[in-house]
């Protein structure tokens, strides 16, 4: 139907993909063609390797959908999956992270339900720590499933777009799951927090673990502004 947009997620390489097993890895790549064959949209690498592809019909008629690999290439052990809705598709969640056992309000980015409105999770007390996938319920039905990070730690939201100038720097304590988003470009988030000499502090960012399409880089810096280290990949 025109307008009314379908989702088309592919499981194959998140199923089967070992950095070190010396194996060809199935890349897939999804595209829509209209009935005269002719090619509309197409999607490659969103969940690592495995495409996402968001089609908003341009008139009421017959499409087609075609997945294949990115080199043309096969293999008798590249089974996927295929997830088709035209119901909720989340693509992001603010906050990433939720506490075992907690009511979860959760801001969504996707299409086919209003994102205006927070979604409730009731997050499992016994889920373990670690990245977990929620059918959320929206006002259109549940989503397909999205990965959020379980964790122990009091989840701390991003206020204000976090300041990038020091006199502006959110400040936190020690342990937190702080949640942000770099939501523009050029975009940085600034955290201020008090550290004692001879302790030891951790910092790990779960991002594109979480499927996230941001590549983040991770500066200390002391309160003179000067650079201390910095971090990526």
């Amino acid at each position: 139907e025109a307008g009314r947009e379908v989702v088309f997620e592919v499981w194959a390489n998140r199923l089967e993909n070992k950095i070190h097993d010396l194996q060809t890895h199935f890349d897939p790549i999804l595209s829509i063609h209209d009935a005269q064959g002719r090619e509309l949209q197409a999607a490659d690498n969103h969940f690592y390797a495995d495409p996402l592809l968001i089609f908003r019909p341009p008139a009421d008629g017959r499409y087609f959908l075609q997945i294949r690999d990115t080199t043309y290439a096969g293999n008798p052990s590249w089974i996927y999956a295929l997830q088709a809705t035209s119901g909720p598709a989340i693509t992001a969640t603010l906050p990433m992270a939720v506490n075992p056992g907690s009511v979860a309000s959760l801001r969504a980015v996707g299409v086919n339900f209003d994102a205006g409105q927070p979604i409730s999770l009731d997050v499992p007390k016994e889920s373990p720590p670690g990245i977990h996938f929620f059918d959320l319920a929206t006002t259109r039905g549940k989503s397909l499933p999205v990965p959020l990070l379980v964790t122990p730690l009091p989840v701390v939201l991003e206020r204000d777009d976090a300041g990038a100038t020091f006199d502006k720097a959110q400040e936190i304590g020690f342990p937190s799951a702080v949640s942000g988003r770099l939501g523009e470009s050029g975009d940085l988030d600034l955290f201020r927090f008090l550290a004692r000499k001879g302790t030891i502090y951790s910092f790990e960012v779960m991002a594109r673990r979480l499927y996230a399409e941001c590549d983040p880089v991770v500066s200390l810096v002391n309160g003179q502004g000067k650079s201390l280290v910095e971090t990526d990949d």
